[in-house]
């Protein structure tokens, strides 16, 4: 029996990492699905921020992996001819767009859908980016575009996929209420279990930010945050430098931050390295403005490194699980008072909480099963 031909526009792929959860997204449903789909993915040459290509790929031909075949574009070949060219040779059944505001590698491709230049169903997936606190950012923009897109009917013939009820009211905000969608959620990265954690010593206090280093992720927040707390803590910011104005922002918060507060920039993690290096810290802070998944908190519950987030993502009953703090941005005392009641927490109480955090993960993957059947019927049954 022939498999169903999935072809998935991506602005990034592996072996890139830097753009987060929407390159693990890809992958992991790759991985969970490819035994019963046959999957093509378009994405570009070099990973999120680079000015230079993937050293160790072959570009503008198909290559073929156990899992998938990936087309690694140079910029000289993400025009819209090129893209309609590629559709047309590879002749796919179900087109999906990882992305609603990329505009090579997914407004380029709705258009030539909304023009009929190409004939085949299409699901988009916005990632989060019709959050109400993703929209601050380059609101104005944004704000143009999904003008437009509404007018011209961009977005008529496609089929949306929400991961949350958030996100089903997010679409349904811009595009209104009788869109075609269906809701599952991302499928989840799994990093090594640990049964042990290290022992967290009372009156001390590590911390975790792992994210790019942009204004959705909100350093800024923790750092303000961090510079009101009364007692000596220390925290490590992992990510790439997306937006290198921001960042000098924060260095400059980070300066005068109390001495008795330690903040370094370590750098780049790799997704090998996730799991056993937040199991060494005690806590991760995020205090985002939108989150549609959040990989990376997945992965720190997973790992044992308690939350601390925001309310604009949607593992909000952490708290009734006794497995982290989720916490509105509009309250930053309640932020401080959960830095420093960790800090004060004893060790049996903290690893407590560690295991919570652990389990809770757990129950998780235990019922990934029923969202991977989701992606199985959408990719089957899409018209």
């Amino acid at each position: 029996m022939t498999k169903r031909h999935v072809l998935i526009f991506a602005q990034h792929y592996v072996p890139g990492f830097k753009a987060g959860g929407p390159v693990r997204s890809i992958k992991n449903l790759v991985a969970k699905l490819n035994s019963e789909f046959k999957f093509t993915i378009i994405t570009s040459d070099r990973d999120f921020g680079d000015d230079k290509p993937y050293s160790n790929v072959k570009v503008n031909q198909q290559i073929e992996t156990s899992e998938c075949d990936i087309y690694y574009l140079s910029s000289d070949k993400q025009s819209m001819s090129e893209m309609q060219n590629l559709i047309n040779r590879i002749k796919p059944d179900v087109i999906y767009l990882n992305s609603l505001f990329g505009f090579r590698f997914s407004v380029q491709v709705a258009f030539l859908n909304r023009v009929g230049r190409i004939d085949c169903p299409m699901i988009v997936a916005p990632r989060g980016e019709l959050g109400l606190g993703a929209l601050k950012i380059k609101f104005l923009k944004k704000k143009l575009f999904l003008f437009f897109a509404k007018v011209f009917g961009l977005y008529k013939k496609i089929v949306w996929q929400a991961t949350s009820n958030d996100e089903v009211l997010d679409i349904k905000r811009q595009f209104g209420s009788n869109i075609k969608f269906f809701q599952a959620t991302n499928i989840s990265s799994t990093c090594e279990i640990n049964d042990k954690f290290p022992v967290k010593e009372q009156n001390a206090l590590s911390l975790a930010f792992v994210s790019r280093i942009s204004r959705k992720k909100q350093l800024d927040y923790a750092l303000k945050v961090l510079s009101k707390v009364r007692y000596p803590m220390q925290m490590d910011i992992y990510g790439p430098l997306e937006d290198k104005e921001y960042w000098a922002e924060c260095l400059s918060l980070i300066n005068e931050l109390p001495d008795f507060v330690t903040v370094n920039y370590i750098g780049v993690l790799a997704p090998e390295k996730v799991g056993s290096t937040l199991i060494k810290y005690d806590a991760f802070l995020l205090p985002t403005l939108n989150e549609n998944f959040g990989h990376i908190i997945f992965e720190a519950l997973l790992s044992g490194c308690v939350p601390i987030i925001s309310d604009q993502c949607p593992w909000k009953d952490l708290k009734k699980h006794n497995a982290g703090w989720v916490i509105s941005l509009s309250h930053q005392d309640k932020y401080i008072d959960s830095l420093e009641f960790l800090y004060l927490m004893d060790s049996d109480s903290h690893q407590n909480i560690r295991i919570n955090a652990r389990n809770y993960a757990l129950k998780y993957l235990n019922k990934e099963s029923t969202e991977i059947d989701k992606y199985r019927i959408a990719f089957s049954d899409v018209s």
